[in-house]
């Protein structure tokens, strides 16, 4: 099965906006059956979001997987006065 960091998507809950991967530490690859494959995979979305919804688009399912993400906070250099992801 071809495995691809464009199968991963940000949504963001505000909008419903969908957003590609900024950056992956893997390409488009065949992935064997029974494998285990470990990445990772970066977005760049609006600061203020909280409502961020990871969405995996499984080719053997009718309609992609969605993992809600937490928000976390973000060091307070990142925004002006602190804030969360």
């Amino acid at each position: 099965m071809l495995l691809s960091p464009g199968q991963f998507r940000l949504s963001l809950g505000t909008t419903g906006t969908t957003v590609a991967p900024y950056d992956a530490g893997r390409p488009v690859a065949a992935v064997p059956a029974a494998q285990t494959v470990r990445t990772w995979v970066t977005y760049l979305a609006p600061v203020e979001e909280t409502d961020l919804t990871l969405r995996y688009d499984d080719p053997g399912q009718a309609r992609p997987l969605a993992f809600h993400l937490p928000a976390t906070p973000l060091p307070a250099s990142t925004t002006a006065g602190g804030g969360v992801r």
